[in-house]
């Protein structure tokens, strides 16, 4: 019997003053897909490693560690934004990119002109309707020798509306 005179007052106590039921979520509205248009990137190299060290060969990919550069992607809202991830000079096939809700993770298999071999990229991070935040990982798997593993912290914003080259493809320009 007490607990019959308990509840309704336990439910009286989840009310604010106003009697009405209070809603403590403070749940972030997250964007269901990255918005289209044009969007600046400010990439920052945070780790690079040569990996396969055959004498006398140079990297394959020439940076190091603070190097800094800025991309610009126009993104097309009719398909997964794979270009936004892929960094600049490469050419980047994505199966299954998850780019939604707020959170992004791409696995991508690419190839750079002048290299022969695979070049893998994966970026895992976030984005809102207006900014975006990811890092991007690079390993290289070329023959010949001069493999490296890097980081590059990805920082950027949407600036803009854009519209892709006339061929569909979304042009990029200035990264690492």
């Amino acid at each position: 019997m007490r607990s019959l005179i308990v509840l309704p007052i336990l439910a009286l106590a989840a009310c604010g003053e106003s009697g009405a039921v209070q809603n403590n979520s403070t749940a972030e509205v997250r964007p269901a897909a990255l918005a289209p248009g044009q969007w600046t990137l400010r990439t920052e190299v945070t780790a690079f490693t040569q990996t396969d060290r055959t004498e006398g060969k140079r990297p394959v990919i020439a940076s190091s560690v603070g190097t800094r550069a800025t991309e610009t992607v126009c993104v097309a809202a009719d398909r997964p934004p794979v270009d936004i991830f892929a960094g600049a000079g490469n050419d980047c096939r994505a199966d299954n990119p998850y780019v939604r809700n707020g959170r992004i993770s791409v696995q991508m298999l690419c190839t750079r002109e002048g290299l022969t071999g695979n070049v893998m990229v994966a970026a895992d991070g976030s984005f809102t309707d207006d900014s975006i935040t990811f890092d991007r990982d690079v390993r290289t798997a070329i023959v010949g020798g001069g493999d490296v593993a890097m980081t590059v912290h990805v920082t950027g914003e949407r600036t803009g509306d854009c519209s892709p080259d006339a061929d569909g493809a979304a042009p990029a320009a200035n990264g690492t």
